[in-house]
């Protein structure tokens, strides 16, 4: 998986509609295939999977990724 901080970045940017080296699809491509990695691989959801540990840094990235956008959008 790409460096999380850049990941983050990226979604961030593109939620603000900034996006820099990257189109608003390829930033949306972007944050997809990282998830997916981080979620093993697959494109669907296991609460198993994720229970179990298997799901390496999902939460960590869907939480940074929430904490930097929705809570910015409730204060706007």
């Amino acid at each position: 998986m790409a460096d999380m901080k850049d990941i983050v970045k990226v979604a961030v940017d593109n939620f603000h509609g900034n996006v820099e080296n990257y189109s608003t699809a390829q930033s949306n491509e972007l944050l997809r295939e990282a998830l997916i990695e981080a979620n093993g691989g697959s494109t669907t959801l296991s609460y198993k999977n994720i229970r179990d540990g298997k799901c390496n840094g999902l939460f960590a990235l869907i939480e940074e990724v929430l904490s930097r956008t929705v809570v910015e959008g409730l204060q706007s």
